[in-house]
């Protein structure tokens, strides 16, 4: 068990590009926390936290573009490379895709939760 900056605990329940996947069920989010040194893989990490809280394969998911610029994601994901620390979240940035909210904090968080009262799209 690990607890993460929500103050939940999750359990470890996969890899994804070298990334450990956790799932807090009390809050039922999906959550991972990308190594300071190991910013590259967040855009697939992403979506398969996404994919797994929807319950549906990578695929299957609606364009990122359609709800964030990708490559202002990874300026974002550049910038924690070039901050120096890994201690504090100086930022975060958040939007909703597939039914989601997404969250992605300065010190490397992750965490995808469903939207209360939405279904993801078919």
């Amino acid at each position: 068990m690990v607890r993460n900056e929500r103050g939940g605990h999750t359990r470890r329940i996969d890899t994804v590009d070298g990334t450990a996947i956790y799932r807090d069920e009390r809050h039922e989010t999906y959550y991972a926390r990308i190594p300071f040194d190991q910013r590259d893989p967040v855009l697939t990490v992403l979506l398969s936290l996404v994919a797994r809280t929807t319950d549906r394969d990578r695929l299957e998911l609606a364009p990122l573009t359609d709800v964030v610029d990708p490559d202002a994601l990874e300026r974002f994901v550049a910038h924690w490379a070039d901050s120096g620390t890994d201690d504090e979240p100086v930022a975060r940035l958040s939007f909703t895709y597939e039914g989601c909210d997404v969250t992605i904090s300065a010190s490397g968080e992750i965490v995808v939760s469903p939207v209360d009262g939405v279904s993801p799209p078919e």
